[in-house]
């Protein structure tokens, strides 16, 4: 498929994890202009395997990794589609287009109207942990995916971008635009990231939203 080679991190990521913490929150809206392979670079450096060994910048039970990463890009143009993120050659690769007709409020079941330019979907490939671990794997796949969202939140404030998790999001939708079988395959975390509106924010820290927040 084809493959977009990500440039090297920004220099903008090396910052103390104190004044990134402080500065991290969730934004309660998010600009919809595409991002830049550069920003995109920086955005999931934090999810790439080290260079000759089998470990990545995060911690994986067993070191199995059952967690896979994809982008799904709403802006308009040639940068519309599904990508799939391919940790060992830090590369983003273009699975397919998607409907004109879907907006990202559909996908995360946010409220009417809501903008961003993507949206990153982790997903967990059960049998990879199961296998080894039983039922416990369940467990194991979602502290991974916390422990790679946190790279992502801190890798976007850094970059002075724009993101919000949301624990809510529509299965269904998510199936068809990954073409995942989820009896093998299952979404487990979105994140909508883009470049940050500064007159709308949400502060007091990252604010997961669930059905129980509607």
């Amino acid at each position: 498929m084809e493959r977009i080679l990500l440039p090297a991190s920004p220099s903008e990521l090396s910052q103390p994890l104190e004044t990134l913490l402080e500065r991290r929150h969730s934004a309660a809206s998010i600009g919809s202009e595409a991002l830049s392979p550069s920003a995109w670079s920086g955005l999931l450096a934090g999810l790439r395997a080290h260079s000759g060994v089998p470990r990545r910048r995060y911690p994986s039970g067993g070191g199995l990794f059952p967690i896979e990463t994809y982008v799904v890009a709403f802006t308009p143009g040639e940068v519309r589609g599904v990508f799939h993120y391919h940790p060992k050659e830090h590369a983003l690769e273009r699975l397919w287009d998607i409907p004109a007709e879907i907006e990202p409020a559909e996908l995360v079941r946010a409220e009417e109207g809501v903008a961003t330019s993507s949206i990153i979907l982790f997903t967990s490939v059960w049998e990879r942990t199961s296998t080894k671990y039983g039922e416990f794997a369940y467990l194991l796949a979602l502290m991974e995916a916390g422990h790679m969202s946190e790279n992502v939140l801190l890798a976007t404030t850094a970059l002075d971008l724009a993101a919000r998790p949301f624990a809510s999001f529509d299965d269904e939708l998510a199936h068809h635009l990954l073409d995942i079988d989820e009896r093998v395959e299952q979404p487990i975390l979105a994140i909508a990231v883009g470049k940050r509106k500064v007159s709308d924010e949400i502060n007091g820290g990252s604010q997961l939203k669930s059905d129980a927040d509607e």
